[in-house]
């Protein structure tokens, strides 16, 4: 049987808890092999030990709160100087750093231990992750469904690149956090499982919001499916519901307190945990808490729709009326003039259309493999016992997510790591099922071929979707092989000519590096709260005339401007950008030599303090 039974004893065509021990064991060897030749072949790495733009400024965050020991101040001085820069991000994942580079700091340092540490924390989060999933499927999928899943998650590169090497990024954090919110979904709905995990729930959901604001839409699916179960069965799951709410309600009041001062309890901000989310998550408390209490008269299924209905129109006009912002999604606040010529240019911020065939392709055979296995789920009578056991079937979990994640994919390629793991673990448990009617199969001959085919099927099902590009970075795919780390160290080793905290012109892409790797400061940064600085630089790069340059230099006092060669040869308009490009340059502004290898790829010039006084 493909759902899992409490006692999990019989286990007469599956494999028994110590075997699938030993193969978890051994999964977790090949994960940390395949993540290893990952980073020695991926071109990623080509001249870097971290990945992108975001593992840079996590670890300028990490050193700048070791060095301060400031919780509350997250404010990033050299960066969007002489400003400085806060960021949208939160603290949970600044602490597992901290963590881990204290533990190493007796052995190597701290400075060594953290950048150890953040080059392997992220896969070895994937191991814990793996673990969690075959966790999460327990309630409903037998252990044969478990190992599939960890079995086709280590081969797929839509979960396996969400965890690679030299990527410590909240990403990763939060697909693990789903992971065990959807375990936490699964124990609400089935009835044998305590309350207490409706109160579990609520703290971990509350955590995985303080991490990052996206993990709205995952605490929304758990309404959505508790409350689907609430319609169709009772009282029951309302209460569960309920008891969710607060504790979710208290996990974010908890969370503001924690990480920000007590002067800013109160602040609204759209991007990042704050007073305007406990104002929604107590509304939606208060919502259910009335719906609870009307309960005793809905004792007819078309009375729970209404009921629901009420209770969703209620909380939609309380917050038009409270926080109309809040609809408009975490970028409300960003200024606009940044998008298109920034935000829309990200990798992660592109609809899925504009992703190419291969990757078409790669999506269409994943949901093609996991439509499958909902169909053998349903054929195969599945559906049938847990209806008869008044509880929501675990498949529609799947495929509410399913649809609310390929939605938002549609718009936003970020989204696709959670569709993928749907999508992973529906295949599983249809590999599963075909597995175990394999195994009834009284000819030995045949049982042996049909099982030699769902082995290959397990291996390649998952390695031909993995064509897949999954990617973080908002890097642009010209500038990733451009040696920035010897960059860095050339500046790092000529301090008579480049000072501490001089601010150096670049482009977005280059700066967290330059920041971490130096003591330089820069101003423009790839996130969306730095709209001065994204503009500063694109306005300063698209002048013409040398008076408007000069008066911008001095107005932040630049010190110094790196251009990066473009790949292609530059045929845009006439600008200070192209004039860079071609060493015709103001007189204020002079090349610096910088060895043959560089030269390759960047420029580097000196801007002339004197000269720009002395030209007023």
């Amino acid at each position: 049987m493909t759902l899992n039974k409490s006692s999990d004893k019989e286990i007469k065509h599956g494999i028994t808890k110590k075997e699938f021990i030993v193969f978890f064991i051994m999964l977790s060897v090949l994960w940390m092999i395949l993540q290893t030749a990952n980073f020695q072949i991926n071109p990623c790495y080509k001249n870097d030990n971290f990945r992108d733009t975001d593992s840079f400024m996590r670890m300028v965050r990490v050193d700048e709160l070791h060095g301060t020991n400031n919780w509350y101040d997250s404010t990033i001085m050299r960066s969007d100087a002489p400003v400085g820069e806060t960021l949208h991000w939160s603290r949970p994942l600044d602490v597992m750093l901290l963590v881990g580079a204290d533990v190493l700091s007796p052995f190597v340092g701290f400075n060594r231990g953290l950048e150890y540490w953040a080059f392997v924390m992220n896969t070895l989060l994937g191991i814990f992750a793996l673990a969690a999933a075959c966790w999460a499927l327990k309630p409903y999928f037998s252990r044969m469904s478990r190992f599939f899943a960890a079995v086709i998650l280590t081969l797929s590169f839509g979960f396996f690149g969400m965890f690679v090497l030299g990527d410590p990024d909240h990403h990763s954090l939060l697909l693990t956090l789903f992971i065990l919110q959807i375990g936490i979904l699964f124990r609400m709905l089935k009835k044998e499982y305590p309350e207490y995990y409706s109160i579990v729930g609520g703290v971990i959901s509350g955590l995985a919001i303080w991490v990052s604001i996206e993990s709205m839409v995952t605490v929304a699916l758990i309404f959505a499916c508790i409350g689907l179960a609430w319609i169709v069965y009772g009282r029951f799951y309302l209460n569960r519901l309920r008891k969710y709410s607060l504790t979710l309600l208290v996990s974010i009041i908890v969370s503001i307190a924690l990480e920000r001062t007590p002067s800013s309890w109160l602040v609204w901000e759209y991007d990042k945990i704050s007073a305007v989310h406990a104002i929604l998550f107590f509304v939606v408390f208060a919502v259910i808490s009335l719906m609870y209490v009307c309960n005793k008269y809905c004792n007819t299924l078309l009375k729970r729709i209404l009921n629901t209905i009420c209770g969703l129109f209620t909380l939609i006009i309380v917050l038009i009326l409270w926080v109309p912002k809040l609809f408009h999604g975490p970028f409300v606040d960003v200024n606009p003039a940044i998008i298109p010529i920034w935000l829309d240019k990200i990798i992660e911020m592109q609809p899925l259309y504009k992703q190419g065939f291969q990757y078409m392709l790669s999506v269409t055979a994943t949901i093609l493999f996991a439509a499958a296995s909902a169909v053998i789920w349903f054929v195969g009578g599945h559906f049938k016992q847990s209806t008869e056991k008044s509880e929501l079937n675990p498949f529609f979990v799947f495929i509410i997510g399913f649809f609310v994640f390929f939605t938002l994919t549609v718009f936003q390629i970020r989204w696709n790591g959670y569709m993928f793991l749907i999508l992973y673990l529906m295949t599983a448990v249809g590999v599963a099922i075909v597995t175990e009617k394999v195994s009834k199969i009284q000819l030995k001959a045949v049982r042996t071929l049909l099982n030699a085919a769902v082995l290959v099927s397990v291996i390649l099902i998952p390695v031909a979707c993995s064509a897949i590009p999954i990617s973080n970075t908002t890097v642009s795919n010209d500038s990733i092989d451009y040696p920035t780390r010897d960059l860095c160290a050339w500046i790092k080793n000529n301090p008579n000519i480049f000072k501490s905290g001089d601010i150096i012109d670049t482009e977005v892409n280059y700066s967290p590096e330059i920041l971490y790797r130096t003591n330089l400061s820069v101003i423009a940064t790839p996130y969306q709260r730095n709209a001065d600085g994204i503009l500063y630089h694109y306005n300063l790069m698209n002048l013409k005339d040398d008076n408007q340059i000069k008066h911008m230099l001095k107005e932040r006092n630049v010190k110094w401007i790196l251009v990066a060669k473009p790949a292609a040869k530059y045929t845009g308009k006439s600008c200070f950008y192209s004039e860079l490009l071609n060493n015709k340059t103001p007189s204020f502004i002079k090349e610096t030599v910088i060895s043959d290898k560089l030269k390759k790829y960047f420029l580097v010039y000196k801007v002339g303090s004197s000269m720009i006084n002395n030209e007023r």
